[in-house]
């Protein structure tokens, strides 16, 4: 460290920092790195709504580069943990641990063509929409995969993790 310290000068009134970008300052803000963050649940799963006073629809991979293997967990609005991945530019499934219960509306994650909506391990109903609208009880496990795919080719490490 160059011994530099702080001073009020060098901060705005709504206390962030000055130091971003300029070279004089040292950088010790944590501001940059909760930014970071935030572009990286943006790119790997969003829960908006499409407009104003509109319902919060979660969105998978919706800025993540295809040629990027991830599994991730985070958590989105209405209190929905989503766990997905995807492998080789594919999407292999979406599950939906609903937190506190309610409506889950998530955009179809293949965009287009049917899927599996499994409850408790079994496939409950199958789809065809561009948005998906379901039920979920406090607790509950909802995983989304392609139509003819089951939930068992897909556990590993993340799926029904720990829950």
């Amino acid at each position: 460290m160059n011994g530099y310290q702080l001073r009020k000068e060098d901060f705005h009134s709504n206390r962030l920092s000055r130091s971003e970008g300029n070279p004089e300052l040292p950088g010790t803000t944590i501001e940059p790195q909760g930014r970071a963050g935030e572009a990286l649940h943006a790119a790997l799963c969003q829960s908006i709504p499409a407009g104003p006073g509109q319902e919060t629809v979660i969105r998978t991979f919706a800025a993540w580069p295809k040629e990027w293997d991830v599994e991730y967990t985070l958590l989105c609005h209405g209190g929905f943990l989503v766990t997905s991945s995807m492998q080789k530019g594919q999407i292999e499934f979406v599950e939906v641990h609903s937190q506190l219960g309610g409506e889950c509306r998530l955009r179809n994650p293949w965009g287009a063509g049917e899927v599996a909506l499994c409850r408790d391990g079994k496939e409950w109903e199958n789809r065809d929409a561009s948005l998906l609208k379901f039920e979920t009880r406090k607790g509950e496990n909802v995983v989304v995969v392609k139509s003819g795919s089951s939930p068992d080719e897909f556990k590993r490490v993340v799926l029904g993790e720990n829950r």
